[in-house]
């Protein structure tokens, strides 16, 4: 998926230059995140390095929002899922200073009933705080897009989990607000956002394969 990444947005001239970029970019980060960073940040790695943002910069502007966002949803929030977060912020160009207003949106919705503080959907925040607009209005639209989706055929609760179910919210909802923000970033965040989803699906199916190959074996 990373080699993906950056051959549908880079030039096959700068491969060499991104793909070294990418690898810079991950050894920065698990510098700063020694115990959170793993396979699974490959993919915002190379979305950073294609972002042209300078490699030791990006990474410590990462590690501020990161320790920003640890104190705004406490010590009981996934940290992976807050590194991934905080990527989405700076790929998006968001400041220290939006931390605040991701963690207030996040509250909103809570009120709502919409968890987007969980391990798949919280990167998603770092798309929806692009949007200039009010925390409770953004909050009543994701709503009434999560029941009228909620209600559709193949969207039921049998066939399309609630943490799926608000990627393709926020991913609607984003989109009719595309004039709001950058049109490029939001574009990008949201595709990041769904294939962090699908890759951490795909290694939780293997695992739960190796586990029950294992149980097999030792039987």
């Amino acid at each position: 998926m990373t080699a993906f990444e950056i051959a549908s947005n880079a030039t096959r001239f700068d491969f060499e230059h991104i793909t070294q970029r990418t690898r810079d970019f991950y050894d920065e980060m698990k510098a700063n995140h020694r115990f959170i960073v793993g396979s699974d940040d490959y993919i915002f790695a190379a979305m950073l390095a294609l972002s042209g943002l300078d490699v030791h910069a990006g990474a410590n502007k990462l590690k501020h929002i990161f320790m920003g966002l640890r104190s705004g949803f406490g010590r009981f929030t996934s940290k992976n899922s807050l590194l991934n977060l905080s990527q989405m912020m700076v790929l998006g160009g968001s400041t220290e200073e939006c931390v605040d207003g991701v963690t207030k949106l996040s509250r909103a919705l809570r009120k709502k009933n919409l968890r987007l503080d969980k391990t798949y959907t919280l990167p998603s925040l770092g798309v929806l705080g692009l949007l200039s607009i009010d925390h409770y209005q953004l909050a009543d639209e994701l709503t009434a897009a999560n029941d009228f989706l909620r209600g559709k055929k193949g969207f039921g609760v049998w066939s399309v989990t609630a943490q799926e179910l608000l990627l393709y919210v926020v991913s609607l909802v984003t989109h009719t607000h595309i004039g709001d923000t950058q049109t490029g970033i939001t574009k990008a965040g949201v595709a990041t956002s769904i294939t962090n989803l699908i890759v951490a699906q795909q290694v939780a199916m293997m695992a739960a394969i190796s586990a029950t190959t294992a149980a097999a074996a030792a039987g």
